[in-house]
């Protein structure tokens, strides 16, 4: 959520066949993008993207200089899913 006075990015989205879109992304998001995700996300989905990046890449190639340069508040939230998926991933329960 962006808090008023807070800064935040804004941007317009154009898809095919459909009307342009504009979307507002925090500075802690666009950290995770820039970091993770070379520019380029479908808004609103971050977590589902990080965690299908992470089901991809973490085991063989989890790029460390992702994490540590993203704010704090965004370096939280990706730890707090990655800590999440590495759970889910070695939960006997999983099929």
């Amino acid at each position: 959520m962006i808090k008023k006075g807070e800064k935040f990015f804004y941007g317009t989205h154009f898809i095919p066949g459909e009307k342009p879109r504009n979307s507002k992304t925090c500075t802690d998001c666009k950290s995770i993008e820039n970091n993770f995700f070379n520019g380029g996300w479908l808004v609103g989905s971050m977590v589902d993207d990080l965690e299908n990046y992470f089901n991809d890449s973490w085991q063989e190639d989890l790029p460390s200089s992702c994490i540590s340069q993203l704010t704090p508040a965004a370096r939280d939230r990706v730890c707090d899913i990655l800590q999440e998926f590495q759970e889910a991933e070695n939960s006997p329960d999983r099929c």
